[in-house]
Protein backbone atom coordinates (compact mmCIF):
# COMPACT_ATOMS: atom_id res chain seq x y z
CA UNK A 1 0.00 0.00 0.00
CA UNK A 2 1.17 3.70 -0.62
CA UNK A 3 0.87 5.21 2.36
CA UNK A 4 1.09 8.75 0.26
CA UNK A 5 -1.46 8.22 -2.27
CA UNK A 6 -3.86 6.82 0.88
CA UNK A 7 -3.70 9.91 2.52
CA UNK A 8 -4.44 11.96 -0.97
CA UNK A 9 -7.26 10.47 -1.49
CA UNK A 10 -8.59 11.25 2.47
CA UNK A 11 -7.98 15.01 1.68
CA UNK A 12 -9.16 14.96 -1.69
CA UNK A 13 -12.51 13.55 -0.69
CA UNK A 14 -13.03 16.38 2.31
CA UNK A 15 -14.15 19.75 1.07
CA UNK A 16 -11.36 22.30 2.91
CA UNK A 17 -8.67 19.10 3.33
CA UNK A 18 -5.10 20.78 3.51
CA UNK A 19 -3.26 17.48 4.58
CA UNK A 20 -3.01 14.37 6.08
CA UNK A 21 -0.76 12.07 7.64
CA UNK A 22 -0.06 8.50 9.34
CA UNK A 23 2.47 9.03 12.09
CA UNK A 24 4.01 6.72 14.20
CA UNK A 25 3.78 7.62 18.01
CA UNK A 26 7.65 8.58 17.85
CA UNK A 27 6.76 11.12 15.87
CA UNK A 28 7.67 9.84 12.13
CA UNK A 29 5.58 10.04 9.37
CA UNK A 30 5.40 6.83 7.16
CA UNK A 31 2.85 8.51 4.85
CA UNK A 32 1.85 12.78 4.24
CA UNK A 33 0.19 14.62 1.62
CA UNK A 34 -0.19 18.29 1.45
CA UNK A 35 -2.19 20.02 -0.83
CA UNK A 36 0.44 22.41 -2.78
CA UNK A 37 -1.11 25.61 -1.76
CA UNK A 38 -0.88 25.18 1.86
CA UNK A 39 1.32 25.90 4.21
CA UNK A 40 0.64 23.55 7.16
CA UNK A 41 3.88 21.37 8.32
CA UNK A 42 1.86 18.15 8.84
CA UNK A 43 4.96 16.27 9.24
CA UNK A 44 6.34 18.83 12.12
CA UNK A 45 2.27 18.58 13.86
CA UNK A 46 2.31 14.95 13.70
CA UNK A 47 6.18 15.23 15.54
CA UNK A 48 4.90 17.74 17.90
CA UNK A 49 1.66 16.48 18.83
CA UNK A 50 2.94 12.42 19.12
CA UNK A 51 4.46 13.04 22.24
CA UNK A 52 0.64 14.70 23.75
CA UNK A 53 -1.55 11.90 22.11
CA UNK A 54 0.89 9.26 24.10
CA UNK A 55 0.36 11.40 27.29
CA UNK A 56 -3.49 11.62 26.90
CA UNK A 57 -3.61 7.78 26.01
CA UNK A 58 -2.45 6.77 29.03
CA UNK A 59 -4.33 8.89 31.17
CA UNK A 60 -7.27 7.81 29.59
CA UNK A 61 -6.01 4.36 30.36
CA UNK A 62 -4.76 5.00 33.76
CA UNK A 63 -8.53 6.83 34.19
CA UNK A 64 -9.96 3.61 33.10
CA UNK A 65 -11.90 4.84 30.22
CA UNK A 66 -10.36 2.55 28.04
CA UNK A 67 -8.55 2.81 25.04
CA UNK A 68 -9.23 5.89 22.84
CA UNK A 69 -9.89 5.93 18.90
CA UNK A 70 -10.11 9.27 18.44
CA UNK A 71 -8.80 13.43 19.20
CA UNK A 72 -9.86 16.44 17.59
CA UNK A 73 -8.07 19.90 17.97
CA UNK A 74 -10.27 23.19 16.43
CA UNK A 75 -8.63 26.72 16.77
CA UNK A 76 -9.91 29.76 14.28
CA UNK A 77 -7.46 28.55 11.27
CA UNK A 78 -7.75 24.63 11.60
CA UNK A 79 -9.16 21.44 12.40
CA UNK A 80 -7.69 18.31 13.03
CA UNK A 81 -8.89 15.19 13.69
CA UNK A 82 -6.30 12.21 15.08
CA UNK A 83 -7.66 8.68 14.78
CA UNK A 84 -5.40 5.88 16.72
CA UNK A 85 -4.73 2.86 14.30
CA UNK A 86 -2.43 1.01 16.13
CA UNK A 87 -0.79 1.04 19.63
CA UNK A 88 2.13 2.60 17.36
CA UNK A 89 -0.17 4.51 14.37
CA UNK A 90 -2.29 7.43 13.76
CA UNK A 91 -3.45 9.44 11.09
CA UNK A 92 -4.05 13.31 11.30
CA UNK A 93 -6.07 14.94 9.10
CA UNK A 94 -6.21 18.63 8.70
CA UNK A 95 -9.10 20.85 7.16
CA UNK A 96 -9.89 24.30 7.62
CA UNK A 97 -12.02 26.12 9.65
CA UNK A 98 -15.19 25.30 7.67
CA UNK A 99 -13.98 21.63 7.07
CA UNK A 100 -16.39 19.02 8.30
CA UNK A 101 -15.29 17.35 11.41
CA UNK A 102 -17.94 14.45 11.03
CA UNK A 103 -16.68 13.61 7.48
CA UNK A 104 -13.73 13.84 8.53
CA UNK A 105 -13.66 11.24 11.40
CA UNK A 106 -16.01 9.08 8.50
CA UNK A 107 -13.32 9.41 6.00
CA UNK A 108 -10.78 8.23 9.22
CA UNK A 109 -12.97 4.91 9.69
CA UNK A 110 -13.15 4.06 6.87
CA UNK A 111 -9.58 3.86 6.27
CA UNK A 112 -8.26 2.92 9.70
CA UNK A 113 -9.16 -1.16 8.32
CA UNK A 114 -6.96 -1.06 5.33
CA UNK A 115 -4.24 0.67 7.21
CA UNK A 116 -4.48 -1.37 10.03
CA UNK A 117 -4.09 -4.38 7.68
CA UNK A 118 -1.43 -3.45 5.96
CA UNK A 119 0.45 -1.96 9.64
CA UNK A 120 0.05 -5.30 11.54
Amino acid sequence: MDFNSEMQKIVEKIDHGMACSLIGFDGIAVGSFRKPDEKVDIEMMGAELSGLLNQLRRSSTAQEFGEPDEFFYSSDDIKVVFRIVTHEYFVALVMGPQGLVGKGRYLLKLADAGLKKELL
